[in-house]
């Protein structure tokens, strides 16, 4: 055999092993996330001094509309190995109108994208109604925007009522007035 036929394969084995690996994570390999996220104690405290849980359901995450997804498909910001290898944190938010543009422009323009002066936070983010990992379409039972759950939903933030007077929503909650109304009723 000549050293270039040599040469040649070696070339074309390389470009297949790369090829599988780029497409392996492509198609949702995560099994490097998992790693270290399917650990249910894995956590971290915020500026304010509240324990945040890092961990993600394997089997939820992969039942989800993004569950074909590699995680890096969301979470951009990480790169390589340098996140798990020194908990390098993720400093920016992950940005859902990157693929849904139009839902985004419709966020933009409600209350919900409005900044809270006080903190410069938003008032909620995409993943506050619809979930982080576990993200269904509103048509499934199991999604936080499902008719069955959306008071569920929304009493996680409006049901405080220093929360509901802090932001001038009223005496009563809009989770409450949900529950009330023929939309909240249906999903009973």
């Amino acid at each position: 055999m000549k050293s270039t036929d040599l040469v040649l394969r070696g070339i074309l084995l390389a470009l297949i092993l790369l090829l599988g690996f780029v497409s392996d994570s492509r198609a949702g390999n995560n099994s490097l996330c998992f790693g270290c996220h399917q650990d249910a104690d894995l956590s971290r405290v915020d500026a304010a001094g509240k324990k945040i849980s890092l961990y993600v359901s394997e089997v939820r995450f992969k039942s989800s509309v993004h569950g074909d997804l590699s995680c890096s498909d969301c979470h951009t910001r990480i790169k390589d190995d340098a996140h798990s290898a020194g908990g390098q944190k993720i400093r920016e938010r992950v940005n859902c109108g990157a693929c849904h543009e139009e839902q985004n422009r419709e966020y933009l323009k409600g209350l919900h994208a409005k900044t809270d002066p006080k903190t410069s936070t938003r008032a909620a983010t995409c993943s506050d109604c619809h979930g982080k990992h576990a993200v269904y379409r509103a048509n499934d039972p199991r999604s936080m925007v499902h008719p069955s759950q959306v008071g569920k939903t929304c009493d996680r933030c409006h049901s405080d009522r220093d929360f509901t007077r802090l932001h001038a929503l009223g005496p009563t909650s809009p989770g409450e007035l949900f529950k009330e109304s023929v939309h909240g009723k249906q999903g009973k």
